[in-house]
């Protein structure tokens, strides 16, 4: 329905990021600027953005220097909705796989799914169907991590990334039929040329 553009922010100890959110059907009017917010933390790519039923879902990684001087991670979901030109936000996952940033993210409707990464690779399985309330359903662990994600149907989740052995690249296929046990079907690591 719109077009939303994110500036990051950097600042000593603290990285935040604008977003802006633009309508092009007005007509003549062409495109207009309707609506700006801030999220914390920062966006990996165009798979961390998703708008649905009019709300805009935004998985980011927050860092930044904790009360010791000691530089952290975090990550969290944030739910905006445009109230009165104003990128509100009306519900958050936040502070999941703490130490640790956003390696992929995929958005599907009510759901989400984000993978994470420091020595391993979980898979988190948001909730979205309540957006001012949403929630981890489930989670997986596996070596290496995944730098993209693709849904297939709706219980299968395909993931490409890297074995953390060996570097190789790995294809998983999960199944998320199930949001609070999310499993692994198989796996393959392609041979390295």
């Amino acid at each position: 329905e719109h077009l939303y553009l994110f500036q990051p922010n950097y600042s000593w100890g603290d990285t935040r990021t604008t977003v802006l959110e633009f309508s092009w059907a007005n007509g003549e009017r062409g495109i207009e600027l309707i609506g700006t917010g801030v999220v914390e933390g920062s966006l990996l790519n165009q798979f961390s953005a998703d708008e649905f039923d009019g709300r805009l879902r935004v998985a980011t990684t927050v860092s930044g220097f904790d009360a010791n001087g000691i530089w952290t991670t975090t990550n969290r979901l944030s739910v905006l909705e445009n109230i009165d030109g104003s990128l509100n936000e009306v519900g958050a996952v936040d502070g999941f796989a703490a130490g640790e940033r956003i390696y992929s993210v995929r958005f599907d409707g009510d759901r989400a799914f984000v993978v994470t990464f420091r020595q391993v690779d979980p898979l988190f399985y948001i909730d979205l169907s309540n957006p001012t309330s949403p929630t981890i359903a489930g989670e997986l662990e596996v070596p290496g991590y995944s730098s993209y994600l693709q849904v297939i149907g709706h219980d299968y989740l395909l993931a490409v990334g890297r074995n953390t052995n060996d570097f190789a690249t790995k294809v998983a296929l999960y199944n998320v039929a199930d949001p609070a046990n999310p499993t692994l079907v198989d796996e393959e690591s392609l041979p390295r040329w």
